[in-house]
């Protein structure tokens, strides 16, 4: 049976060390402070050019089936004066657990199932099936232990807004109530990366008993989007920190929880609308 080692890795019976990650998702902040809905909660402030986060941020960096864990204590990011969004990162140091080195540069990490590296100055390419990041440098691409850790939007020649990216690429968040129909909602995850490598789940959680349905308080209703035009569920439109939900919800039908009839779900107070969102990379 294969045990943990000093190293974070795995010792199988023969006494070879294998380097795989023990950490829960590979290629993201592991920890970090966070606020009262589980989003990340760094700090930092705006007006300037230099952004300040406060604690503790751990996060891996992957390489195949190995990599690197480091971690940062109250680290800061120097961001140009040039407009634009520039995505803030940390790169892990040499030791299977170290300190690290952190960065900003006006281009978003590329992430792809697989295919070629880019070699532009700068560009990150993270391969999703080898697990594995590569940064341009004009000629050819080469490995870096890098991680993408929030982004920031310099207007005017200071940083006008800053977003950490979500813990682990997890996170539920939901809306004051389920609005009514074809009412746009803008549900912030901060997921950071691409929708399609990330998995979704809408749904409505009773917040005050629904006698119509039968729901308690805590029970979730998950809604399974359709679009015919007609009978809409949720027509849902993702980005890379927020979903757009714009749904038609009255058409919904779930099953009773009393006698497993169908019964029809209304927008209101009587329910949250929410989004989990979360990878298993």
């Amino acid at each position: 049976m294969a045990q943990l080692d000093g190293d974070l890795g795995l010792v199988f019976p023969d006494g070879n060390s294998q380097q795989f990650p023990a950490t829960p998702v590979r290629q993201t902040v592991l920890s970090g402070p966070v606020d009262s809905a589980g989003l990340s909660a760094f700090g930092g402030s705006t007006g300037g050019l230099t952004v300040a986060a406060t604690g503790t941020i751990w996060f891996h960096a992957s390489n195949g089936l190995s990599g690197r864990v480091a971690k940062m204590i109250n680290p800061s990011w120097t961001i140009p004066s040039a407009n634009g969004v520039y995505q803030l990162f940390a790169d892990a140091g040499t030791n299977q657990v170290g300190t690290a080195v952190t960065g900003a540069l006006n281009l978003l990490t590329n992430y792809q199932m697989g295919g070629a590296y880019s070699t532009s100055p700068g560009q990150a390419t993270f391969n999703i099936q080898e697990m594995v990041m590569k940064v341009g440098n004009g000629t050819t691409a080469d490995q870096a232990y890098r991680v993408p850790v929030g982004e920031v939007t310099v207007s005017g020649g200071v940083v006008t807004s800053i977003v950490w990216y979500t813990l682990m690429r997890r996170i539920y968040v939901e809306n004051a109530s389920v609005p009514a129909n074809g009412t746009p909602v803008v549900l912030t995850h901060n997921a950071g990366i691409p929708p399609q490598f990330l998995t979704w789940m809408f749904g409505a959680r009773c917040v005050t008993a629904d006698s119509n349905l039968g729901t308690a308080v805590g029970d979730f209703i998950p809604i399974t989007v359709t679009d015919n035009g007609v009978s809409a569920a949720s027509a849902q439109y993702h980005a890379r920190l927020a979903s757009v939900i714009n749904g038609y919800y009255n058409s919904i039908a779930p099953a009773k929880k009393t006698d497993g009839t169908r019964g029809g779900f209304v927008s209101g107070a009587n329910y949250k609308l929410g989004v989990l969102v979360g990878s298993n990379w």
